[in-house]
């Protein structure tokens, strides 16, 4: 189709600008956007180009294993080497098997950019729509969407919109606290233009699934804009700095249910965070560090007090009543016990975990590879918490505690928490790794990670390097993808490990994990260099590595 074309054609924003070459069989926009139905279409089909890299393999999986919400050793994803301990810098180079993982955030987010971009210029030139208000007003919230990703995951991205013209060179690369910035004024403008008019989106394509009137799209632009304000934080100063009082008017003026997405696998909507990243056979499990607070046994301590590479898994003895009673197959009300581990010990016990996620078992289960089914991209209940953190954080904690006991007590059947924490008892839910009670900044952590579970990508990191929680050498952002630098004729630049751009760093004392992780590693080098490079997006992964 010739608007499909035209978007892809745009994708790149290190295009070559010196070459001169004339293809009759691709339209360029001025052709391809002649129709008021092609403009309407790029972008009614520009938000998808988010959803993808926000739902699918990657990055989400890979940022996942870094915030330790989820742990596997498969090197499918990347989430090999990004999840393994001691943490190493993420390879930047255009040729690492798994490159695709930091590029497709990137290139998706660019891709409805340019869609939306083209759109634009096409309805200031002479096409005219029947309801450009509605176009104008989605391609604003999609440009607030995508610079938001691109600013929460990249140290530095391009702003890109219809006052941008590539032709006359690459925009240049901000640092993301600008982009995000841009991405906030854009949101700004699609929450006025809904607010200020009346229309409705169709089911298909623009958000999938569900009608959505100008006032619902309104409240789904103020929620993303909360999330982004929160999300941007690289670190405990910066997340103290956030706008708190923002983030509760925009959470109050938000969602009211949960923004679910026609997941259909057979359209290219589909998760694969709440697929191979949650419960799909023998591919992740949910991290220890993630759900350990819950255990009130001591396990989790002793976990915690072993060195990394001598680290087992723990059975969860918790009066948490989303966890079930640690035996073959049982189910709580979130998670599932199974005696069984796909994860091969010789890659570090450490990885190993008895625990799934059961909350997307229907869509996961659907069928083979071809889900189908309503998925979740944001959640009331990631706002509630958010707002939760916002009143602790301007004053209110007892306010923010009424807020964490609503799962806290309905779902988990937990004590309720107040403004001083956790009951302080024999049983006190969450525990830090010492044995002690978790106050109210824990309780809400903990509740976030247990309610706010592969929602969307990156969202446990990004929430994880606020709050101070990565492990040490974790990248706090991602780089610029190699190719793209490439492309740019810039040098090639990572984070993580002992690249800078990490985690705090902690003191070593475990030599002969890092010696193992050295020999594990060349292994692995060895194994990826026979292998094509199977699991890339749009490819079934059908192959663990």
């Amino acid at each position: 189709m010739a608007v499909a074309g035209v978007a892809g054609a745009a994708l790149l924003l290190g295009a070559c600008d010196d070459l001169d070459v004339n293809n009759p069989n691709e339209p360029d926009a001025d052709r391809a956007l002649a129709t008021a139905g092609d403009v309407e279409s790029l972008i009614a089909s520009s938000y998808k180009s988010y959803f993808q890299p926000a739902q699918q393999y990657s990055p989400g999986n890979m940022l996942s294993v870094m915030a330790d919400q989820t742990t596997s050793s498969w090197g499918n994803f990347a989430m090999r080497s990004q999840g393994s301990e001691p943490r190493d810098a993420f390879n930047n180079s255009p040729s690492f098997t798994y490159a695709f993982s930091n590029e497709f955030a990137w290139t998706g987010c660019y891709a409805a950019l340019a869609a939306v971009s083209d759109g634009f210029k096409a309805i200031e030139g002479e096409v005219s729509l029947d309801n450009e208000t509605r176009a104008r007003a989605f391609g604003r919230f999609v440009q607030g969407v995508c610079h938001g990703f691109l600013a929460m995951i990249y140290d530095q991205a391009a702003i890109v919109d219809e006052t941008v013209n590539l032709t006359e060179g690459t925009p240049e690369l901000r640092p993301y606290g600008e982009v995000m910035n841009q991405a906030l004024s854009y949101l700004d403008q699609a929450i006025q233009l809904s607010e200020n008019n009346t229309f409705t989106l169709p089911a298909s394509p623009w958000i999938n699934g569900a009608e959505r009137s100008s006032s619902e799209l309104a409240r789904i632009a103020h929620s993303y804009r909360a999330r982004f304000m929160a999300a941007v934080a690289r670190s405990p100063d910066e997340r103290a700095n956030v706008d708190w009082q923002g983030v509760i008017d925009h959470v109050d003026q938000g969602i009211q249910s949960d923004l679910m997405v026609d997941g259909a696998a057979s359209d290219g909507w589909w998760s694969g965070i709440k697929t191979l990243g949650s419960n799909y056979p023998g591919w992740s499990r949910v991290d220890y560090r993630q759900i350990g607070p819950a255990d009130t046994s001591g396990a989790y301590e002793t976990r915690m007090s072993t060195p990394v590479a001598d680290r087992t898994p723990i059975d969860i003895q918790t009066p948490d009543q989303r966890f079930p009673a640690p035996s073959d197959s049982a189910t709580g009300g979130y998670f599932q016990y199974l005696d069984a581990i796909p994860h091969p010990p010789v890659r570090g016990t450490y990885h190993r975990s008895h625990y799934v996620d059961t909350r997307y078992a229907a869509y996961a289960f659907s069928c083979n590879f071809c889900w189908t089914g309503m998925v979740p991209e944001m959640t009331v209940t990631e706002m509630n918490l958010l707002k939760a953190e916002a009143l602790m954080r301007t004053g209110s904690p007892g306010q923010a505690a009424d807020i964490i006991n609503q799962t806290r007590t309905a779902n988990g059947g937990l004590p309720e928490v107040t403004a001083n924490g956790v009951p302080d008892s024999n049983s006190c839910v969450p525990q830090n790794a010492d044995g002690s009670c978790g106050d109210l900044m824990d309780a809400l952590q903990y509740e976030w990670g247990v309610e706010v579970f592969q929602v969307s990508a990156g969202l446990a990191w990004a929430h994880d390097r606020g709050w101070g929680a990565l492990v040490s050498g974790t990248p706090i952002h991602m780089p610029v993808p190699g190719s793209e630098l490439e492309v740019l004729q810039k040098e090639i630049y990572t984070f993580g490990g002992e690249a800078g751009g990490a985690a705090p760093s902690v003191q070593w004392n475990d030599a002969a994990s890092v010696d193992r992780r050295i020999e594990n590693d060349l292994k692995m080098l060895e194994r990826i260099q026979k292998m094509a490079p199977d699991g890339r997006q749009g490819l079934r992964p059908n192959k663990k590595q």
